[in-house]
């Protein structure tokens, strides 16, 4: 009995002390109960009681069984390069609701030798992530005009007041940051080798959407834009973001997820109820994900503009073939990596301009080509 009664105390005195430990932390941390979703498809966090309301052990410990952790979502859409397609899928994806979205955050660091550095650009990343970003990064983003109205409604909104920037000034982007269920962040401007760090973290709620596109059709766009498009280069970095997911996804399967920009174009809501598969495990699109396609992509409506996401995208996806010059697709197909990129698409090497612009020729190597 005697053994008995000291291990009752030992139990006791142990409980005592995860109450008190318990009641210091929720003092101190705002505390997430949930993540909800209701019937008119918002999302938010719900809340659980304050400090000042958990007044008693057995609310407390009621509200520890009942506690359960969801994490936000995190989603990097990586690209091989610019001209991809990575704004459109990452704006489509951000139309969903309670979501916000880092638009090219690494911009900031442009042409920065960082860049290459993996450690570096895992823990940027990951702070922007977790809503930890220093103040200076924030200045630099609240006031770039073209990312910050990608962020959230609620910037964008800004731009119908008289005075766009007074009213970003009192937007807490932070605030927004940390009550999000999904944070979305684009990247074009760093391998997929750089991100490691972060898929081997059990800790993170991660998923990476590696972003491809013929590399003819990107160095059109690129092209065409006024941006010196340069083959090697380019393909360089394709090929090695192919080899580095073919790597990589053999460990994560769960973590990483390989988007066609041509499938996006061609069958969208195919290839979107995909990634939500991939994403959420329940391949339904949102309603506001469905009306972003139905407004952007499957319209007669072609809006002109380099970063124009809103025209008819079945149209889009071969558009190269038609636009791209002589000299450059002569010079593309030239490069080895560019070659290799190519084949391990499943595109088709044409080696003559005639046959590029013959439409009855298929682009793809094999009729059964699988579309993922």
């Amino acid at each position: 009995m005697r053994n008995g009664h000291r291990t009752t105390i030992k139990y006791t005195s142990l409980i005592i002390l995860i109450v008190a430990l318990f009641r210091f932390w929720v003092s101190h941390v705002n505390v997430p109960l949930k993540c909800y979703s209701d019937e008119e498809g918002n999302k938010g966090i719900e809340y659980g009681p304050t400090a000042l309301e958990l007044q008693s052990e057995h609310v407390l410990l009621n509200f520890i069984s009942k506690r359960t952790l969801h994490e936000p979502l995190f989603i990097i859409v990586l690209a091989d390069s610019g001209r991809v397609g990575s704004s459109l899928l990452a704006e489509l994806l951000s139309s969903d609701t309670n979501t916000i979205l880092f638009f090219e955050p690494l911009f900031k660091l442009n042409k920065s030798p960082k860049l290459e550095n993996g450690t570096f650009v895992s823990q940027f990343l990951e702070k922007v992530l977790n809503c930890t970003y220093d103040d200076k990064f924030e200045k630099w983003f609240k006031y770039h005009v073209l990312f910050r109205r990608f962020y959230h409604p609620v910037v964008k909104d800004c731009q119908k007041t008289k005075n766009e920037t007074d009213c970003v000034k009192h937007v807490d982007f932070r605030g927004l940051c940390k009550a999000s269920t999904v944070r979305i962040i684009k990247v074009i401007r760093s391998p997929l080798m750089s991100v490691e760090k972060l898929l081997n973290r059990q800790d993170l709620n991660l998923r990476i959407l590696h972003l491809q596109r013929d590399p003819r059709a990107a160095l059109s766009s690129i092209n065409k834009i006024g941006w010196k498009a340069r083959p090697q280069k380019i393909c360089t970095q394709m090929l090695a973001n192919t080899l580095a997911f073919e790597a990589f996804v053999q460990k994560h399967p769960s973590k990483l997820h390989k988007v066609r920009y041509e499938d996006l174009c061609q069958y969208p809501r195919d290839t979107v109820s995909k990634i939500y598969s991939f994403l959420w495990n329940n391949s339904t699109i949102p309603e506001p994900v469905v009306n972003y396609i139905a407004s952007h992509m499957e319209t007669e409506k072609n809006v002109k503009g380099p970063m124009s996401r809103t025209k008819d995208s079945k149209n889009e996806a071969q558009a190269w073939r038609r636009e791209i010059k002589d000299t450059l697709f002569m010079d593309a197909e030239k490069e080895f990596t560019c070659r290799m990129s190519i084949e391990r698409y499943g595109h088709r090497v044409f080696w003559s301009v005639v046959d590029l612009r013959n439409p009855k020729i298929p682009i793809a190597l094999y009729e059964d080509e699988e579309r993922n």
